[in-house]
C-alpha cells in the first residue's frame, strides 16, 4: 500500500502493475481511526512508537558499550623512568591480568592505578533515558504507565488510569462500529437489495467493570425483603447463560453432613 501524495488521506495498492492502482470499490475496508490530527500518514501509532523504539534500542546500545568500558574499571600502570623493554612488557601483562584474573605481579619499582570510571551519573543516564521511552511507550499504547511497571502505593491512581483505558477503548469501539457499518453493513445490503433511506447501525458496546460482589449482596437484601427481580436480568449482568432443561446445574452446599461427635468417657 501506499499514501496517494496529493489529498495524503487516500491510500493506493500497488499489484505489481507500472503504476500505483487506487483500491477497488466495495473491496476493501478502510478504517482511519481518529488518533491525531493532521494528515492521515502521521495519525497512527506507527510513526512515534518507531521512534521510541529507535531511540530505546540506540540507548540500550550505547549502555552495552558503557558497561563493556566501565564493567571492569581501566588500569593504568605506571614503570619507573629507565625500566627495560622486559619490565614495561611484564608490567603491561600484569594490568592485563588484574581484568581478567584480578591478580598480577609486579616490581617493586612499578605502580598501578584503578581508575573509576563511572563517577557522577554512570549508567544511570542510559537507565534513565531507557525508562523514559519505556513509559512513552506504554502511554502511547495503553495510555498510562500504572499498568506496565507497578508501584507501591498507587492503587488510587490505578483506578483513575483505569477510567483512562476504559475511554480509549470506547473510543476506538465507535470508531471501529463506524467503519464497519459503512464499509461492510450498508455496502452489502446496498449490493444485494438496493439503496436504502436507514442502514442497521453496529454497536461495539464497553462494559463497565463492577464488583459482582456488592452486586450479589445487594441483590439478596432486595429479594429478601420481597423485591421481584428477574431471572434473565441477572443471568446477563453476571454474564452467564441460562442453563438448558436437562443440562447439569450447579446447587448451593447443604453444610457438613457428617454424624455429631459423641463424647467419650
Amino acid at each position: 500500500f501506499k499514501v496517494d501524495y496529493e489529498t495524503l488521506s487516500d491510500f493506493r495498492i500497488e499489484d505489481g502493475s507500472a503504476e500505483v492502482r487506487p483500491l477497488r470499490p466495495f473491496k476493501w475496508l478502510m478504517h482511519k481511526p481518529k488518533l491525531k490530527s493532521g494528515v492521515a500518514i502521521r495519525g497512527g501509532l506507527a510513526r512515534p512508537a518507531s521512534i521510541a523504539y529507535a531511540f530505546k534500542k540506540f540507548t540500550l546500545r550505547d549502555l552495552a558499550v558503557f558497561l563493556k568500558t566501565y564493567g571492569i574499571p581501566p588500569r593504568v600502570g605506571r614503570h619507573a623512568d629507565g625500566a627495560t623493554k622486559a619490565e614495561r612488557e611484564e608490567l603491561l601483562k600484569s594490568v592485563a591480568r588484574l581484568g581478567s584474573d584480578a591478580a598480577a605481579v609486579i616490581p617493586q619499582s612499578a605502580k598501578i592505578e584503578i581508575l573509576d570510571g563511572t563517577t557522577g551519573q554512570g549508567s544511570d543516564v542510559y537507565l534513565g533515558t531507557t525508562s523514559y521511552w519505556d513509559r512513552a511507550q506504554a502511554k502511547l499504547v495503553v495510555g498510562q504507565t500504572s499498568s506496565s511497571e507497578g508501584a507501591a502505593g498507587d492503587y488510587k491512581a490505578s483506578a483513575q488510569h483505569a477510567g483512562v483505558r476504559l475511554t480509549i477503548a470506547r473510543h476506538d469501539a465507535v470508531q471501529i462500529a463506524e467503519t464497519v457499518s459503512r464499509d461492510l453493513v450498508r455496502t452489502f445490503i446496498a449490493l444485494n437489495w438496493g439503496q436504502r433511506d436507514r442502514y442497521p447501525e453496529v454497536t461495539l458496546p464497553i462494559p463497565n467493570p463492577e464488583d459482582l460482589t456488592k452486586f450479589a449482596a445487594a441483590v439478596g437484601s432486595f429479594i429478601d425483603r420481597g423485591l421481584e427481580v428477574s431471572k434473565a436480568q441477572v443471568y446477563e449482568k453476571l454474564g452467564l447463560t441460562k442453563p438448558r432443561d436437562g443440562e447439569e446445574v450447579l446447587s448451593p452446599s447443604v453444610g457438613d453432613q457428617s454424624p455429631p461427635l459423641t463424647p467419650t468417657a
